[in-house]
C-alpha cells in the first residue's frame, strides 16, 4: 500500500511537472527567436504550429511507451545529451519559416518531445483522465507564472539554465515511474477507431480559433508573451473544465453560442475596439471560451475508457496539428486576410448547432454548412477594396481614398500620399514638417547621410536634398515592393536612397560605422514592438553608426504601449540626452499626432533600473491599461 502511494505521487509529480516546463518554454523560446524575425507576430505563429506539430509526434511515440516503459525510459535518459538548451546561429538569409523550424527543432526538438509524451504515457499506467486534468492545470500555471513571474525577474540566460536543470530533475522522476509501472494492454483500441473524424475535428477547431484570436491581437498590440498567453490560457482552461468535474452543460452552451459568435465577429472588426484593449481582448477570450467549451465538452462526452487512452490522445494532438498548421502555415500563403479568423468561427458554427440544436445527420450537415458559409460570405465582404498583401510579416493593404493614398496594417497606417501631383511630394502622417523628425530633417544643412529603420512608402525621402544620401533598412520585401510600384516618394527624392532589405539590427551589426548625421528608428508605430530594436545593446550599435553630433530620432507612436520612457531610459544610461517631442494632428494637411524621442549630446552616463536590455525586457510594464 505504502509503495502504491509513492508511485501515485511520482505519477502526478512526473506529469505536473512536464506540463509546467511544456508550457514554460514555448513562451521563453519564442521570446528569444523574436528579435532574429524582426520581432513580428508570425514568429508566435509559426512557433505555435511547430510545438503542436512536436506533440503530435510525441504522443505518437506515447503509443509504444505505454506499452513498453523501459523503452520509454531510455529514450528520456537519452534525451539528456541535449542540455543544457540553447538557440544554434542559422543563416538569417533563408526563408524565416523554414530558418524558423530549424531553429526550434535544433534547441528544443527532442526534449519537447519527450515531454510530449508523458502525460498520455503516464496516465495509460495510471488509469484515469484526472492526470489530464492536472497536467492542464499544471500548463496554465506555467503559462500565467512567465509573463507575470518570470519574465520580468529573470534574464533571459538564467531562465533557459533553469529549464534545463528541472528537466533533468523531471527526466529523473519519469524514469522512477516508469520503472514501477505496469505496461499498458492495447486490447480495444481499434473499437474507438470510428469516432477518430469527429475526436480530430473537435480538437482542430478550438485549436485553430486560439491560435487566430491570438494573431490577430496580437498584431494589432504587441506580439509579446502575455497576449499570446491569455487565449492559450483559455483554450487551456477549458480543457480543464471538461476534463474534471464536467463543468460543460449542452442547455446552457445551446443558448450562449450566438452572443459567443456575435462577439467573435464584432471583436475582428478593430475598430470597433482600438481606443479600449480590455473590450477588444475581453471580446475575443469571451467568445473563445464558449466555443472552445462546446467543442471540448462535446470531446470529452466522447472519450473512450481510462485504460486506453492513446489513441484519444493521439486524434487530438492530430486535430490540434491540423489546427495551427491551418492558421500558420496554409492561411499566410493563400489568403490576404485574416480569413483564417471567419473560417474557424464558421467551424465553430457548424459544429456548435450542428452538436447542440440538430440531430447531426447528413442533410443537417449539409444545411449548416450552405448557412455558415453565406455568414462566412457576408462577414468577408468590403465595400471598395485594394491591393492586399499577406506574407510572413503581417498584411498590408493599398487604399485610395478621395484625397490621398496609403498603405496600412489592420488599423495601422504606415503611409499617406496625396493624390495631387503638385502635393505628392509633401510629407505627411507621423513625418510631415510639424513633427519632430520634419523639424531635425527640414533644417538646410551640409550634405547628410540619414540612416533610417523602417520604410513603409518612403516618405522620409521628401527631405532628401542633392547631395544628400538616405539609406533604408527594411525587412520586409513586401514593403519595398509596395514603397517602389505604388507610391511616389521614392522616385521623387532628389537625394540617393537606398534600400537594404535585412533586419536592421542585423544589417548594423556586420556594417563598418556609415557615419550617419541622423539616425532613424521608425519601427515601432504600429504597436507591435520588435523589441531587439529597444535595448541598450541596440543602441550601442545605433551610436557606433552615429556621428559625435548626430542625432538619433525614435518613433514611438502607440495606442497601447508607451515607449518613450523606455527608449529614454536606455539613452540616459548610455550617457546621452533624449527628450520627447509631441505634436498635434493637422487633419487637413494629413498630419498625424506623433511621438518622437529625440537622442542628441553627450552626458555623464546614469545608471537606469528599467532600461531594457537583449536579456531582459518588461513590455507589460510599458502597455497603456
Amino acid at each position: 500500500m505504502y509503495d502504491r502511494k509513492i508511485a501515485r505521487v511520482a505519477h502526478i509529480f512526473t506529469v505536473s511537472l512536464s506540463a509546467l516546463l511544456l508550457f514554460l518554454v514555448q513562451p521563453m523560446l519564442a521570446g528569444l527567436l523574436l528579435p532574429r524575425h524582426g520581432g513580428v507576430a508570425g514568429v508566435w505563429a509559426v512557433a505555435m504550429f511547430f510545438f503542436p506539430a512536436v506533440l503530435l509526434a510525441g504522443y505518437a511515440h506515447a503509443s509504444v511507451a505505454s506499452r513498453k516503459p523501459k523503452v520509454a525510459a531510455a529514450v528520456a535518459l537519452a534525451s539528456l545529451i541535449f542540455l543544457p538548451i540553447r538557440v544554434p546561429a542559422l543563416d538569417g538569409q533563408a526563408h524565416p519559416v523554414w530558418t524558423l523550424l530549424a531553429e526550434l527543432m535544433g534547441s528544443i526538438g527532442v526534449p519537447f518531445f519527450v515531454l510530449s509524451s508523458t502525460s498520455p504515457t503516464v496516465q495509460s499506467w495510471f488509469g484515469s483522465y484526472r492526470l489530464y486534468a492536472v497536467s492542464n492545470a499544471a500548463s496554465l500555471v506555467a503559462l500565467l507564472a512567465y509573463p507575470f513571474a518570470i519574465e520580468p525577474n529573470l534574464a533571459r540566460s538564467t531562465q533557459l539554465t533553469a529549464w534545463s536543470v528541472a528537466y533533468a530533475v523531471y527526466v529523473a522522476s519519469f524514469v522512477y515511474t516508469s520503472w514501477k509501472a505496469a505496461p499498458a494492454s492495447s486490447s480495444g483500441d481499434e473499437a474507438d477507431t470510428a469516432d477518430w473524424p469527429l475526436w480530430i475535428g473537435l480538437s482542430a477547431i478550438p485549436a485553430a480559433l486560439w491560435l487566430a484570436v491570438a494573431s490577430q491581437i496580437s498584431q494589432s498590440v504587441a506580439p509579446v508573451p502575455l497576449l499570446w498567453i491569455l487565449p492559450l490560457a483559455t483554450y487551456l482552461l477549458t480543457l480543464i473544465l471538461c476534463f474534471e468535474g464536467n463543468w460543460y452543460r449542452p442547455w446552457l452552451f445551446k443558448w450562449l453560442l450566438t452572443p459567443a459568435i456575435a462577439a467573435l465577429m464584432f471583436a475582428s472588426k478593430q475598430h470597433h475596439w482600438n481606443t479600449s484593449l480590455p473590450l477588444g481582448v475581453g471580446l475575443f477570450l469571451g467568445g473563445l471560451f464558449v466555443c472552445a467549451m462546446i467543442c471540448h465538452g462535446e470531446l470529452a462526452a466522447r472519450k473512450p475508457h481510462a485504460a486506453r487512452p492513446v489513441r484519444f490522445y493521439l486524434a487530438m494532438a492530430c486535430g490540434g496539428a491540423l489546427g495551427t498548421a491551418f492558421v500558420s502555415l496554409l492561411a499566410p500563403a493563400v489568403f490576404s486576410d485574416h480569413t483564417e479568423f471567419h473560417v474557424a468561427v464558421v467551424a465553430c458554427v457548424v459544429a456548435g448547432f450542428g452538436l447542440l440544436f440538430v440531430k447531426l445527420t447528413r442533410g443537417n450537415l449539409v444545411r449548416l454548412t450552405v448557412v455558415a458559409a453565406a455568414a462566412f460570405a457576408y462577414a468577408q465582404y468590403e465595400q471598395g477594396g485594394g491591393l492586399r498583401v499577406r506574407n510572413f510579416y503581417g498584411i498590408l493593404e493599398v487604399q485610395d481614398k478621395p484625397d490621398v493614398r496609403l498603405l496600412s496594417n489592420g488599423t495601422i497606417i504606415h503611409g499617406v500620399q496625396f493624390h495631387d501631383p503638385s502635393r505628392t511630394r509633401f510629407p505627411t502622417a507621423y513625418y510631415a514638417t510639424e513633427t519632430a523628425i520634419g523639424q531635425i530633417l527640414g533644417k538646410a544643412s551640409a550634405p547628410r547621410r540619414v540612416g533610417i529603420v523602417g520604410l513603409g512608402i518612403g516618405t522620409l525621402s521628401a527631405y532628401a536634398n542633392e547631395q544628400d544620401t538616405y539609406r533604408f533598412y527594411e525587412i520586409n520585401p513586401a514593403v519595398v515592393d509596395i514603397a517602389q510600384k505604388h507610391f511616389l516618394f521614392l522616385r521623387q527624392s532628389k537625394g540617393r536612397t537606398e534600400v537594404v532589405i535585412e533586419d536592421a539590427r542585423l544589417a548594423m551589426e556586420r556594417e563598418q560605422s556609415q557615419n550617419y548625421d541622423v539616425l532613424v528608428i521608425d519601427a515601432f508605430s504600429g504597436d507591435a514592438v520588435p523589441t531587439h530594436l529597444l535595448t541598450r545593446e541596440a543602441f550601442q550599435v545605433y551610436f557606433r553608426h552615429l556621428k559625435p553630433d548626430g542625432v538619433l530620432a525614435l518613433h514611438v507612436t502607440g495606442k497601447y504601449v508607451n515607449l518613450a520612457p523606455v527608449a529614454e531610459s536606455i539613452a540616459v544610461s548610455l550617457g546621452w540626452q533624449a527628450r520627447t517631442i509631441v505634436n498635434s494632428p493637422v487633419p487637413d494637411k494629413q498630419v498625424f499626432a506623433a511621438t518622437w524621442v529625440v537622442v542628441q549630446g553627450r552626458t555623464d552616463p546614469r545608471p537606469q533600473a528599467h532600461a531594457w536590455t537583449d536579456d531582459r525586457v518588461a513590455l507589460w510594464d510599458v502597455i497603456r491599461r
